[in-house]
């Protein structure tokens, strides 16, 4: 097994599943359509699409063909949706959802995988504050029926370029990103260490000056300048039609975020399940970029902690007593999965069927022999209470069909 690669089965694989299912569900209940795109493109394409032009992603895993063309997996689904635009006309706002597997080629830590099962839903086309509202409102529904406690974070790209403003910190953007992704560690390493970092690139005058207007409060950063004004304004924008928390702190990343950018954090847990923002200069649509925003759902982690009815693997099992009941066992097996009826079917004797039921807490067991046959009966035996019934094939179908639907 290679590590930092993860294998689901069993009950591990039916509650991965289960939380992909849940969201695909409240994607499309906010009028998200779903996108389907190839995990191998391009190397250049993917660091093209990932960061700013021209800056090379480590993180990437890197594959060649045959034929010698450098290739690698899918680092994350925004990219993979860039590329798509380019190719296809959409009409505008565009709203798309993707749930699918990425790699990265990083060191590994708890809830951290190198492969790992990704939800994304973007808005591509509008500038409005509602998208990135419903960016918002999406996790809270979906985290809802999860039964995970959230908290939702929020800053703004605008709000920290000003802020580097006015602590004298250079314009250079590499150096900007690089003091921007040191803050966003900020939760993982203690402040000293980061401050150590940034004063390395900006010096430890600009350092200090930029961690004190960091700890003032969002009206006051508001006067520094024409940024943290803009900045500020499209978070108030967003603070007042949700019930998200001001994180000063908070940057992000990736490169290409342009405005409002969001944490949601397990308040039980305390890591990050999902993130986005808004990305107003990567999309390019006929010459021109196209306002952008979208969240991201890490499908493993939240896996690991979601609230999931664990449904049994089958409603029933289908045991024949001996060879001549096997045509009857198939047969009922077929009306029952015809009927929406999970139904598994025994392949050895009794005794090794019904320990296999009771180990997958399959609800209910059919015996078929020649003595119930010739009743044209079947015995249902449910293994909870252990109580028996001779029934007709139509009774049990009804039985068992009742039971799946109340149990939904």
């Amino acid at each position: 097994m290679v590590k930092g690669i993860r294998e689901y089965a069993g009950k591990e694989a039916a509650r991965l599943r289960a939380v992909a299912e849940a969201v695909r569900k409240w994607f499309r209940c906010y009028g998200f359509q779903e996108l389907v795109t190839g995990c191998i493109a391009a190397r250049e394409t993917l660091e093209s699409e990932i960061g700013r032009p021209g800056e090379i992603i480590s993180d990437i895993f890197k594959l060649q063909d045959k034929a010698g063309r450098q290739l690698g997996l899918r680092y994350e689904l925004t990219a993979t949706l860039a590329q798509f635009l380019k190719q296809q006309q959409v009409k505008l706002p565009f709203k798309r959802f993707e749930i699918g597997n990425v790699w990265r080629d990083e060191p590994t830590q708890p809830g951290r995988y190198r492969e790992f099962l990704q939800a994304d839903a973007d808005i591509v086309g509008s500038s409005s504050i509602l998208a990135d509202v419903e960016c918002l409102l999406l996790a809270r529904d979906i985290f809802r029926e999860l039964g995970i406690a959230i908290e939702i974070r929020i800053n703004n790209r605008k709000l920290l370029e000003g802020i580097l403003d006015a602590a004298g910190i250079a314009a250079k953007q590499q150096l900007r990103d690089k003091i921007m992704a040191e803050l966003d560690k900020l939760d993982k390493k203690c402040e000293k260490e980061v401050q150590r970092e940034i004063a390395k690139a900006a010096g430890e005058k600009a350092t200090e000056k930029l961690f004190n207007l960091l700890k003032k409060s969002l009206e006051q950063l508001k006067k520094l300048n024409e940024k943290t004004a803009q900045g500020a304004v499209e978070l108030e924008q967003l603070l007042a039609l949700t019930k998200a928390k001001f994180y000063p702190i908070l940057a992000r990343g990736l490169a290409y975020y342009t405005g409002n950018v969001f944490e949601i954090y397990s308040t039980k847990f305390r890591f990050a399940l999902a993130a986005g923002g808004r990305y107003d200069r990567k999309i390019v649509l006929q010459g021109r970029y196209m306002p952008a925003v979208g969240i991201s759902f890490g499908l493993n982690r939240i896996a690991e902690i979601a609230q999931v009815k664990e449904e049994p693997f089958a409603s029933c099992m289908i045991i024949p007593i001996s060879e001549g009941e096997r045509k009857a066992a198939l047969q009922l097996a077929e009306n029952l999965r015809n009927s929406g009826i999970k139904t598994d079917l025994a392949y050895e004797g009794i005794t090794k069927a019904l320990d296999y039921a009771n180990s997958l807490k399959i609800p209910y067991v059919i015996f078929l022999g020649k003595q119930e046959l010739s009743k044209k009966k079947v015995k249902l035996r449910d293994m909870t209470s252990g109580k028996e019934q001779l029934l007709s094939k139509k009774q049990v179908i009804a039985k068992l069909a009742a039971q799946a639907k109340s149990s939904c």
